[in-house]
């Protein structure tokens, strides 16, 4: 049976990994305003027509604007429910654990609706959890009446993944293109540098450099993005191996802890060199 330590370790990679998740649907905004950033500041020293304010950011409309709101509720209710299980483990309220469950089924449900196949079938949100064990020491029924609501809640956990990873899975290829506009972006603007007899060759070196380590930091930002499949997939596995009680669920969850924590250093590494 998984121990309350791996409980509380599961909790925390997966709240890390759900913010994980919202920042890189950020860092396709971000590297798509910087583009809209370059290509506006390159029609101003023109003299064509621009604009001072941010654009639209042209990465997210790969990503339905209608399904967003759903999207951030569903990944917020993922973010509440790992809490709640943290705090259950420690020996909180398991009340507080199945409301936690109810609306992450709740907020499932709703993206599904917007998100799932015609005819596909929809998992309904999280009725009753209820029974209690019963005939085991205090400490140990607690921690199986916890693992309880997850083996309830795994069902809806893993459609929830299953969506995430249908909705997102455009943001791959997408922010990778994006990363190659801005390249171009920044590449037209050399070639307009190059051509100014005012600068010296040294000033003109310095602006290649500048621009190349500018456009590596928004590829390394992308491929970061682009990679969330195998931390969604993560939650999946590891919250089925809690669910199951299987004998590596430990490793399992050890595993996906280290990923979690991995993800979000290399995506705020990334975020601050891009931006």
């Amino acid at each position: 049976m998984p121990s309350a330590g791996d409980i509380s370790k599961f909790s925390t990679a997966t709240s890390t990994a759900a913010s994980t998740v919202n920042s890189a649907i950020e860092s396709a905004e971000l590297i798509a305003t910087r583009e809209d950033e370059q290509n506006q500041a390159l029609e101003y020293i023109k003299y064509r027509p621009f604009k001072a304010y941010p654009l639209p950011a042209t990465a997210l409309r790969q990503l339905p604007t209608d399904k967003l709101q759903l999207r951030v509720e569903a990944l917020e209710a993922l973010q509440s429910y790992a809490n709640a299980i943290g705090e259950a483990a420690d020996q909180g309220s398991l009340d507080q654990l199945e409301a936690a469950a109810q609306q992450l089924g709740t907020a499932t449900g709703a993206f599904a609706g917007v998100t799932a196949a015609p005819g596909a079938a929809i998992i309904a949100p999280v009725a009753n959890l209820g029974g209690r064990a019963l005939g085991y020491a205090a400490s140990d029924r607690y921690v199986r009446e916890v693992l309880s609501v997850i083996k309830n809640t795994d069902p809806t956990v893993q459609e929830l993944v299953d969506l995430l990873k249908q909705d997102l899975a455009p943001l791959a290829g997408g922010i990778l293109e994006q990363a190659k506009a801005y390249a171009a972006a920044r590449d037209d603007q050399l070639t307009l540098i190059r051509g100014d007899p005012r600068l010296t060759r040294v000033e003109r070196y310095q602006a290649y450099q500048s621009a190349r380590s500018d456009i590596e930091a928004q590829f390394e930002l992308a491929r970061a993005a682009s990679s969330i499949d195998k931390l969604l997939e993560g939650i999946k596995s590891a919250h089925k191996a809690l669910a199951m009680g299987t004998p590596d669920s430990t490793l399992t969850i050890n595993r996906f802890a280290a990923l979690s924590n991995d993800f979000a250093q290399v995506i705020t590494a990334a975020q601050t060199e891009a931006k």
